[in-house]
């Protein structure tokens, strides 16, 4: 990297610290009674209590679900994300889908409640809606590839792949 490179590099970090409430979790600060994987190799960080397994994130428009990608903001209102999870334990969760711009930038993050299941199904399904009519995707012509990437509860890695999709004018 050029001298150039690392000075825009370390002039980002000095003008965008993390909040407290940004920060990832230490996780050495928590109690847990054994479960947590935090501590065991190769388990990657977040909660392991948490630990889920998340299928792919699907992404179609609310009110036409068989619809195909690209999304037309003329055709669009809403987009819906649609996963399934399955957790280890009994617990409610709460997912939450970071949605990122075609620029990279975090445009927006949305929380679903996944509710506690029955012991005999750990496996929910979750979904949640983004506005596309009337918002600044239409307003600041943000088209092109976006990225939606979920998350359970307060893990600092994603609980799957980011999914990608297209909305173009």
């Amino acid at each position: 990297m050029t001298k150039t490179g690392c000075l825009l590099v370390w002039a980002t970090v000095l003008a965008f610290p993390l909040n407290a409430d940004q920060r990832p979790p230490d996780p050495a600060q928590h109690e847990h009674n054994g479960q947590c994987g935090h501590d065991q190799p190769g388990k990657g960080g977040g909660h392991g209590r948490h630990r889920s397994v998340c299928g792919a994130v699907l992404v179609s428009v609310a009110e036409r679900p068989r619809a195909q990608e690209p999304f037309s903001v003329r055709k669009t209102l809403d987009l819906q994300f649609r996963m399934r999870v399955r957790t280890r334990d009994d617990d409610g969760h709460v997912v939450t889908f970071h949605v990122f711009t075609p620029q990279g930038h975090l445009y927006q993050q949305i929380q679903v409640a996944d509710p506690p299941e029955d012991e005999d199904d750990r496996v929910s399904r979750v979904s949640a809606r983004l506005p596309v009519a009337g918002t600044f995707i239409v307003t600041s012509s943000l088209f092109g590839r976006w990225r939606v990437v979920p998350y359970i509860d307060d893990d600092t890695e994603p609980c799957a792949a980011a999914s990608v999709f297209r909305i173009v004018e």
